[in-house]
């Protein structure tokens, strides 16, 4: 009894009449209550679809955000060393570079091992290398790959720099 007293309150409707003053109530019915109940149940279940829906929709807006930023070329040092930028291959490098990263410490290499591993640098000096990267596929913004020494020729850190 008490939930439907309840739900009365809730689903009352308030007539448009007023009656010496006073505002009328119609009571609901069973009927009345039964509807007021079922649309209270659709309500639920649109937000839950509408939740549901809004969901899948930034999922699939953040996979088509990401497709093709994320790159899986392998890294292969002939390839790096030989690149030269072309239609066909304007990106290689960039393409490399996740897998550069990943699986190649290169802090803490010498300035040998460094250029064994991605041959001459375009340009250097005594504390940097620094090796271009083609174009980066967000556009026309070219990258580079600085790499930083100590005065011992030991990487001690390096960066992607996009412009």
């Amino acid at each position: 009894m008490g939930a439907d007293v309840h739900l009365m309150n809730i689903c009352t409707v308030f007539s448009s009449s007023a009656f010496n003053g006073l505002l009328c109530y119609k009571i609901p019915t069973s009927a009345t209550l039964d509807r007021c109940r079922s649309f209270k149940k659709k309500q639920k279940l649109h937000k839950k679809l509408k939740y549901g829906i809004l969901t899948i929709g930034v999922i699939i807006l953040i996979a088509f955000g990401l497709k093709g930023k994320i790159t899986h070329d392998r890294f292969d040092s002939e390839r790096w060393i030989n690149w030269t930028e072309s239609e066909a291959e304007w990106s290689l490098r960039w393409d490399m570079m996740n897998s550069l990263r990943n699986n190649h410490e290169l802090t803490g290499k010498t300035k040998r091992e460094i250029l064994q591993l991605l041959g001459k640098p375009e340009s250097e000096t005594n504390s940097d290398f620094r090796y271009y990267l083609g174009m980066s596929k967000r556009g026309i913004n070219t990258e580079s790959l600085t790499i930083k020494f100590n005065e011992n020729g030991i990487v001690t850190d390096f960066s992607v720099w996009q412009g």
